[in-house]
Formats: structure tokens, C-alpha cells, sequence
């Protein structure tokens, strides 16, 4: 029972954000161009996030970004989260690249 109440939350929690994230639209300056200079240089490009899989790509298709990333990650069933480097490392080997060789830009001081 606890356990399906406090998934209950966990899911009202997640539409709440995308619904706040609907009403303001906070992308941040720069985003776009970022996105695109990257293209423009022909670099892969992953999203590694702490959000739910489903939450990641509602808010890039919210933004019309989707189609600049080339894999997204969820730490979502990682048994670490963010700053823990999982995820980063799962999504440079989806991306075929040596970790060593990313790079990583964010859009919280949390990271």
C-alpha cells in the first residue's frame, strides 16, 4: 500500500512539473543555438537527466528539441541518481562515444 501511494505521488509530482513547465515555458537563452552550433559541427548529442524517460521527451517535444538529440537517458531506475556519474557514462556509451571525450552542459547547480 505505501509503496503504491507513494508512486501515486511520484506521478502527480512529475505532471505537476510538466504542467508548470507548459504554463511558463523556462528554456533557458541560448539553448537553441547551443543545440544547433552543436549540429552545425556534426558532435552526437544525449540528454542524461534525473527525469522520468516519459517527462524528458514531453518537454523537448513542448520546445520542438527532440530532433536535436541523438539518445536521452533517465536515471530514473539507476540506483544513483545525478551528480553520480551512471547516467553520464550510460549515455556516452549509447552515443558511441569514450566519456572521456564529453562534454557536459547544465541547466542546474545541483548537477
Amino acid at each position: 500500500m505505501a509503496g503504491r501511494v507513494a508512486e501515486q505521488v511520484s506521478a502527480r509530482i512529475i505532471e505537476r512539473a510538466i504542467e508548470l513547465v507548459q504554463e511558463r515555458r523556462p528554456l533557458l537563452p541560448g539553448v537553441r543555438q547551443a543545440l544547433e552550433l552543436c549540429r552545425s559541427l556534426d558532435l552526437h548529442i544525449g540528454l542524461a537527466s534525473a527525469s522520468p524517460l516519459h517527462m524528458q521527451q514531453q518537454v523537448l517535444n513542448m520546445f520542438g528539441l527532440e530532433h536535436y538529440f541523438d539518445q536521452l537517458v533517465s536515471a530514473e531506475y539507476l540506483p544513483y541518481s545525478k551528480p553520480h556519474p551512471e547516467v553520464y557514462l550510460i549515455a556516452a556509451e549509447r552515443l558511441g562515444s569514450n566519456p572521456l571525450r564529453c562534454i557536459t552542459l547544465e541547466d542546474s547547480f545541483n548537477a
